[in-house]
């Protein structure tokens, strides 16, 4: 005789270890405070539905959100009693970022028979570059009025520095703003230059006027702290005369416009009629040049291809300082611009007697 029963065997869910995998996590240089570090750590649990929770080790860097596992920015500068307070604290550029830095996660479960069974993994968190903009560091300067034009004002190079790799060999310099001589447009009448590669600031219509001097067989220059015969003569090339210094208009002859040189390099350049206002146009001119004991010549020519307003001269008398807006710009066209100022420093100039 068969006896048939009906077994039913039960079988009870028991809490089973979460698994946590090493991981590796990136997050750009420079991130916002609660910016996120990827994705989500993950693990793998066996029982479907449990709840986890996160940990991470104790750092200043990162923090992880305890339920679902994400990874956090903590912190975007270093505290003020840190050795480097202040700067950032994810920075691409510091040795070892981008190998990244690992920390110990832990996780347990909510699970019941056992209870909260758990398990820990290492993350590491890399960092991925992001273009930065470059450092710009600037002085106060001084130039001496009268300076020649395109002529280096000492001291005043503007300088640069940036921490993305390679980009501060290749720096960028300009002159923004306050560049503008009288006629009011900083392309055809600039006050200063500025080399781009070196940051060098140069004197440009600021600076002296250069003009050229000739008769028909000798040709030479002359040059102006501005405009000619209206300001200092600052330097004469003609022939056996060559003088620089700085000479106001003091003729002997006051009835005879013009300049007369100093007894030790004697030379008188001005007009040849009386009481007339000197002609400066090419072949027209109505000049003559007398060197030394010589007869004076009677100049067919005064002329400068130079542009510019005469006017935008470096006078410590009309302007004593100029406030410029500089920039350094990078290759990925990242810009930072400051100020610096160029205090015009003053010199002593001969007295100038009227003619009458």
């Amino acid at each position: 005789k068969t006896t048939v029963a009906r077994i039913t065997v039960r079988v009870d869910d028991v809490n089973e270890q979460p698994v946590l995998r090493n991981q590796k996590r990136f997050v750009r240089e420079n991130s916002a405070v609660d910016a996120y570090v990827g994705a989500p750590v993950t693990i793998n649990d066996p029982d479907v539905g449990q709840g986890h929770t996160f940990a991470i080790e104790e750092n200043i860097y990162f923090k992880i959100e305890a339920c679902s596992g994400q990874l956090q920015v903590k912190s975007t500068h270093f505290p003020e009693e840190h050795i480097r307070a202040g700067q950032y604290m994810l920075n691409y550029e510091t040795p070892g970022s981008k190998t990244g830095m690992t920390y110990t996660v832990t996780v347990h479960d909510n699970g019941r028979n056992p209870d909260k069974l758990g398990d820990t993994g290492k993350v590491t968190i890399a960092l991925e570059d992001t273009p930065e903009a470059p450092e710009i560091f600037t002085s106060n300067v001084f130039a001496t009025e009268g300076i020649i034009r395109g002529e280096a004002i000492q001291g005043a190079r503007v300088t640069g520095r940036d921490v993305d790799q390679g980009q501060t060999d290749t720096l960028k310099y300009s002159i923004t703003r306050g560049n503008s001589g009288g006629c009011g447009d900083d392309k055809k009448c600039p006050l200063f230059s500025i080399d781009e590669s070196t940051g060098q600031l140069y004197a440009q219509h600021v600076g002296a006027r250069t003009y050229t001097i000739k008769t028909a067989t000798v040709r030479g220059t002359a040059t102006f702290a501005g405009q000619p015969f209206a300001s200092a003569l600052t330097s004469i090339s003609f022939g056996s005369l060559s003088w620089v210094g700085v000479l106001g208009m003091n003729s002997r002859d006051s009835k005879f416009v013009g300049y007369t040189g100093p007894t030790t390099n004697f030379f008188e350049l001005n007009t040849w009629e009386e009481n007339v206002v000197p002609d400066l146009n090419d072949g027209t001119c109505n000049l003559r040049l007398a060197v030394g004991t010589d007869s004076a010549v009677y100049l067919s020519g005064f002329y400068t291809k130079e542009e510019g307003l005469a006017s935008d001269t470096m006078d410590f008398e009309t302007i004593k300082a100029y406030t410029l807006t500089v920039a350094v710009t990078d290759t990925d066209k990242l810009s930072t611009d400051a100020e610096m100022r160029v205090t015009v420093r003053d010199v002593s100039e001969p007295p100038v007697v009227a003619s009458s």
